[in-house]
């Protein structure tokens, strides 16, 4: 019941572009249970969508380092307790292989930072065969099997997107682009 009341003020707060609050919201349920990977997985990619949509969003009187700073502190704690988890893999994965920057740590070597985010990936895929988002993500779309592993992580969409959230419909978007 919880998690349920988060979403919908999550999505609320979003809605009404109060995207600092938004991400305090997440962070304080993270910060009061840091074992539960599903709220550092929300905290992370909330940050993340910030950043990558900053020039789209309302960000007057924000500053990035208010969402770099933590997703760069969930990033690292997810390294070190969550390392095995093919969740935290790939969706991490995926965030540092398209834009390191958004990281505090990021050194400037940026086909280093793809690399890893890549790997990441595949591990999550090798730690967890089943999990067709990271086979697909880590797949090129000119595979044979592209296509059925798409459907395949289709089906995985709702259970891990289950709200309306801004974060939670970017990754059906995009998670999709292999179905158009």
């Amino acid at each position: 019941m919880e998690l349920l009341r988060i979403n919908a003020e999550l999505e609320r707060l979003e809605k009404n572009e109060e995207w600092r609050k938004a991400k305090d919201l997440l962070y304080h349920v993270w910060e009061n249970d840091k074992t539960n990977l599903e709220s550092l997985l929300r905290v992370g990619t909330e940050c993340w969508y910030v950043l990558t949509f900053w020039e789209r969003i309302q960000s007057d009187n924000m500053t990035r380092e208010e969402f770099a700073a933590p997703l760069t502190e969930v990033k690292q704690y997810g390294e070190m307790a969550f390392r095995k988890s093919d969740s935290f893999l790939w969706v991490f994965g995926y965030m540092i292989s398209l834009f390191p920057y958004w990281f505090d740590d990021f050194d400037d070597d940026i086909y280093k930072w793809e690399a890893k985010g890549r790997s990441m990936i595949k591990e999550a895929y090798q730690v967890n065969p089943e999990n067709h988002i990271a086979k697909m993500l880590g797949m090129s779309e000119e595979s044979d099997e592209y296509q059925a592993v798409c459907r395949d992580a289709r089906a995985m969409l709702c259970d891990c997107f289950p709200g309306d959230s801004a974060i939670e419909g970017y990754f059906k978007g995009v998670l999709s682009r292999g179905l158009l």
